[in-house]
C-alpha cells in the first residue's frame, strides 16, 4: 500500500510526488535494498533536495533502472550511460526524459564505462526495443519531454498532479490504497463502486494492484 503525505505548503511537494524508498519500491516491484544500492552506487539522479524521499521523475528513473537490469544491462554500464545520457538529453533525469527512446540505444553501444558510445548493432537495438514495449510505453511525457504520468497496471494511474503522486483510480482522485482498505473492511464492491462514482472492473482492478505491492519481493 502506497499512501504519499505531502506537505501542501512546501512549493517542493506540489505536483512533483513525493514518496520513500519503500514506497519506490514497493512500486516497482524490487527490494529495498536493491533500490538503495543503486542510489548509492550513482545509478540513478542523486538525492532530490528533501532528504530520504524522491520525486516522480526519481520514481520514474529508478522503474527504468529496474528494467535496464532485468535486461542484464549491468549497473556499472547503467551508472556510466546515466552520465552520458544527462548531458545528451541535459536533463538530470535522462532515464525519466520522453528522448531515451531514441538516444537509449546509444547507451546499450558502451563495451565498458571508458568506452566511446557508438553503435554495436542489432543485439542492444532488440533489448531497448522489448524494454520500450514492456515499460516505457505506459509512461506519458508532458511538453519538457520529462515524465508526467505512469499507468503501472489496468485502470491505475500515478500522476503527481493528482494526489500527490498516490495511486489512483484512472480518471478519478480515488486512491487504490483507499478501495483496497474498504473491501478489506468488508464493503462490497458494488457499494465501493457506487459511493465514488467508480466501475466494478475499476474497483476490481485498484484492489488487485494493491495486493501486488504486497509480493514484491
Amino acid at each position: 500500500m502506497v499512501v504519499v503525505s505531502v506537505d501542501l505548503r512546501n512549493p517542493h511537494h506540489l505536483n512533483r510526488g513525493i514518496y520513500d524508498v519503500t514506497d519506490v519500491a514497493a512500486l516497482i516491484g524490487q527490494p529495498r535494498s536493491r533500490v538503495e544500492r543503486w542510489i548509492s552506487e550513482d545509478a540513478v539522479h542523486g538525492r532530490p533536495e528533501f532528504d530520504a524521499h524522491f520525486s516522480f521523475l526519481d520514481l520514474i528513473s529508478l522503474l527504468t533502472v529496474a528494467e535496464l537490469r532485468s535486461r542484464e544491462v549491468t549497473e556499472k554500464r547503467i551508472a556510466a550511460g546515466r552520465s552520458y545520457l544527462t548531458q545528451t538529453l541535459r536533463t538530470p533525469w535522462p532515464f525519466a526524459h520522453e528522448r531515451l527512446a531514441t538516444v537509449g540505444r546509444q547507451f546499450f553501444a558502451a563495451v565498458d564505462a571508458d568506452a566511446e558510445w557508438v553503435d554495436v548493432g542489432l543485439g542492444g537495438q532488440l533489448a531497448f526495443d522489448q524494454m520500450i514495449e514492456s515499460e516505457l510505453r505506459l509512461i506519458e511525457y508532458g511538453d519538457d519531454e520529462l515524465a508526467a504520468r505512469w499507468c503501472p497496471a489496468k485502470e491505475v494511474v500515478i500522476d503527481p498532479a493528482i494526489q500527490a503522486g498516490t495511486p489512483c483510480v484512472t480518471g478519478s482522485r480515488v486512491s487504490t490504497a483507499l478501495i483496497f482498505e474498504l473491501a478489506e473492511d468488508g464493503e462490497s464492491l458494488e457499494r465501493v463502486a457506487d459511493d465514488y462514482q467508480l466501475e466494478v472492473t475499476q474497483v476490481r482492478a485498484a484492489i488487485e494492484f494493491e495486493k501486488s505491492l504486497t509480493k514484491t519481493p
